[in-house]
């Protein structure tokens, strides 16, 4: 589950963003409820690929982000929104074991301080930081084709 702080700032957030009521913002949420599952990277795409696909045939609207790779996002796996048939929103993450002990370890200790930071030289160099330890991470075979 979301911590309540991070919850409270993800809904102020949207608010100030998109200019809605903080009621509008915690409707739209998906990743309040959150699961992470891990595939040996042999085994990644393919795996993460028929999760989604099942729980597609099974009526649940999926939404795909990969991430794996991706040139503004230092984050490596594949997240997923989904809507269950019964109207419940949850997050679905996929990783290797690599990708989230990295992201759960060393990207996030720098990631809070990049958001604590307001000098924009400092959350630049942060940013350098995050990408360069994620690129240290192997990347699953056929995992772009995962949609």
């Amino acid at each position: 589950m979301k911590s309540v702080d991070s919850l409270a700032r993800k809904i102020a957030e949207d608010v100030a963003e998109k200019e809605i009521t903080a009621v509008q913002a915690g409707a739209g949420l998906f990743d309040v409820i959150r699961y992470a599952t891990i595939f040996p990277e042999s085994e990644y795409a393919a795996s993460a690929q028929a999760t989604i696909d099942s729980m597609r045939v099974d009526g649940y609207t999926v939404n795909v982000k990969n991430f794996w790779n991706m040139a503004k996002n230092p984050y490596q796996g594949i997240n997923a929104q989904i809507l269950s048939p019964d109207g419940q929103r949850f997050e679905l993450h996929f990783h290797t074991r690599t990708s989230l002990d990295t992201k759960n370890g060393e990207v996030q200790a720098v990631y809070e301080k990049l958001r604590a930071e307001t000098d924009p030289a400092k959350r630049a160099d942060y940013a350098e930081q995050m990408f360069q330890i994620s690129k240290k991470i192997p990347v699953p075979p056929g995992v772009a084709k995962v949609r």
